[in-house]
């Protein structure tokens, strides 16, 4: 097994010193690859996604599922104390574009594998496979719904999932999803000398948006309310020239709840505007959820909805229940919760129905920030975690 594998502080240091912003993943991918394959009992590739996906195969087909993207944001390097996409320690930090989000979760979990089945050879039980889905930044749960279903096309069971995104090691056992509203109002133009000529279209956005306040939020007991935020607006035509705007739009970020759907909430939008319409009949309004496509590595194309949904396991899980044992017994557990944002878990449990947990290193709010980093201690102290969760899983304690 090449060194570096063992090693989750240096794996991660090359990782982060890979840029890979989301589209961009092909490097790191192949690197991981390449360490990989000195690595025995892993069956390691890259889809037509642009995934990694590195099996480690037990004695029967149930396969436990580690995931962490290796995608990340771009930066800024003018706004960074050193430069984003060259690993650096300090104070016990690893500081870089990708440390907490989350390339160090991801070298944990290769970490773990990979000194397990080196210990162990090939898996007494149930099998492994960790993920570094790609595009994860633009697309929650896309391409690890692909991992999921050529895994389950191949004959493996995909039985539950733990997703690595940053936690501060505590179990993290659901998330509110998201629906990207985009509202249109529409006017007609007319020289801004005489208004009265035509219809402002931002004068109807201001008060469709002021209505919208009147909307119920609904609220779950455990994830919160359902909150909506506008989070970009746009006249048309923009720049202005001494003319009433015809078009007006707005991206709205609806924070959904378990049993909301983008349907359903597309729904809601749509009954307030007729409602709105009624009361100022001289103002019209559109409104769909936004969509976007998603390019992967092999030329093939697909469009996708933005409403990745909202997932959450029960206080009697018996999943939930047996992972926070394990890591309890191993001394890295700090309690449980749930994530603000959403993940990958959006498919594996909010769509598919697989029992899924998050554990990760680090602390949500480095997520995206300048001068991201990881403690080293947290780094290490999730590949214990993570190689107690293989053991239990594998029957390789």
């Amino acid at each position: 097994m090449n060194s570096i594998l063992s090693d989750s502080v240096e794996l991660a240091k090359q990782m982060v010193s890979i840029p890979s912003v989301s589209g961009s993943e092909s490097r790191l991918a192949a690197f991981l690859q390449n360490q990989l394959a000195t690595c025995r009992g892993c069956d390691c590739s890259i889809d037509g996604w642009g995934s990694l996906i590195a099996l480690f195969p037990g004695k029967n087909k149930r396969l436990l599922l580690f995931d962490g993207h290796i995608d990340t944001v771009d930066a800024d390097a003018s706004l960074w104390s050193s430069d984003p996409f060259t690993a650096s320690v300090r104070d016990g930090k690893l500081y870089g574009r990708g440390s907490s989000d989350m390339k160090g979760a991801l070298a944990a979990m290769i970490a773990a594998a990979a000194l397990l089945v080196d210990e162990k050879g090939e898996l007494p039980g149930s099998g492994i496979v960790v993920c570094g889905t790609a595009g994860e930044e633009l697309f929650e749960g896309f391409t690890l719904g692909k991992v999921v279903t050529a895994l389950h096309s191949a004959g493996y069971s995909v039985e539950g999932v733990i997703i690595g995104e940053a936690s501060k090691r505590r179990l993290m056992y659901g998330q509110r999803g998201r629906v990207e509203i985009e509202l249109t109002t529409i006017g007609t133009s007319a020289h801004s000398s005489s208004p009265e000529a035509g219809v402002n279209a931002v004068d109807a956005m201001v008060g469709l948006l002021s209505s919208l306040n009147e909307m119920e939020v609904p609220v779950d007991p455990v994830l919160g309310p359902g909150i909506g935020v506008v989070t970009d607006i746009l006249s048309s035509p923009y720049p202005g020239a001494s003319v009433l705007p015809a078009r007006c739009r707005v991206t709205i970020d609806r924070r959904t709840l378990p049993g909301e759907t983008g349907s359903s909430v597309l729904s809601r939008y749509r009954e307030h505007i007729a409602a709105f319409e009624r009361k100022e009949p001289k103002y019209r309004a559109e409104v769909q959820i936004a969509k976007g496509s998603y390019l992967g590595s092999d030329g093939k194309k697909e469009e996708i909805e933005k409403a990745p949904p909202a997932w959450l396991l029960s206080e009697d899980d018996p999943f939930r229940r047996t992972i926070s044992a394990v890591l309890s017994k191993a001394g890295v557990l700090e309690g449980e919760g749930t994530y603000r944002f959403c993940t990958n878990g959006s498919w594996s449990c909010g769509i598919a129905g697989i029992p899924t947990l998050g554990f990760g290193p680090g602390r949500e709010e480095c997520a995206h920030i300048n001068d991201e980093y990881l403690e080293i201690e947290e780094l290490r102290k999730a590949v214990k975690g993570y190689d107690a969760i293989m053991r239990w899983w594998s029957g390789a304690s």
